[in-house]
């Protein structure tokens, strides 16, 4: 069987929510993944005609979108076995690349000013990530009362539930969302710690009056 990599598992995870299209995917994808998560549109069909090949998957014809036929995708009973067996195994912590990390590790020989000038640019993308992930935190937490999504992922309620029963279950996957914007707002801050230390020690090395 082909291997099984985690965009696998990932995208097998969405259509255990509900059937979804491709462009279903990608606009999840980019509303609820892209700060923790990288999944390129180049993946999603490839791997959605893997899952049902190997009978994970099946897929039908869905709505039309202007000239556009988009099929769905519907996970199967095989294929929500698999899924619960690879949420049930330890987390996987395997090193995950950093390139800032990368650059600073390589950056001993450089000039100070240039390191410092690398790491008050990371703050900035930190920074206006932690600015994006509070909007996106604020918007979202509203469906905690209400049960309903917001607008533009109203589609992701679930079909097979209505009135109280569907309300329950959107609060439940907003506070859901709502954990892991939390999380990527406090590795974003904690990155802005991160770079103010770094660059204070880096002005003022403690080995500066040392002969």
């Amino acid at each position: 069987m082909t291997k099984k990599g985690k965009t696998w598992f990932a995208i097998l995870g969405f259509l255990s929510w509900k059937p979804m299209s491709g462009y279903d995917i990608k606009n999840l994808v980019d509303i609820s993944l892209s700060y923790f998560w990288s999944i390129s549109y180049g993946q999603i069909y490839p791997t959605l005609k893997r899952l049902v090949a190997a009978g994970y998957a099946t897929t039908e014809a869905g709505r039309s979108i202007g000239d556009r036929k988009r099929n769905l995708f519907r996970i199967t009973n095989e294929g929500q076995k698999a899924l619960d067996d690879w949420m049930s195994k330890p987390i996987d912590l395997s090193i995950q690349r950093d390139e800032m990390q990368l650059k600073l590790f390589l950056g001993g020989q450089r000039d100070t000013a240039q390191t410092i000038s690398l790491i008050r640019d990371f703050k900035g993308q930190q920074t206006q990530r932690r600015a994006q992930l509070l909007i996106e935190y604020d918007e979202t937490a509203p469906a905690l009362e209400s049960g309903e999504f917001a607008d533009d992922i109203q589609w992701l309620e679930p079909e097979r539930l209505s009135g109280a029963r569907q309300k329950q279950a959107v609060r439940e996957q907003t506070l859901i969302f709502l954990l892991s914007i939390r999380q990527g707002i406090l590795k974003a801050e904690a990155r802005i710690t991160w770079c103010d230390e770094a660059i204070s020690l880096l002005e003022n090395p403690p080995y500066a009056n040392k002969s």
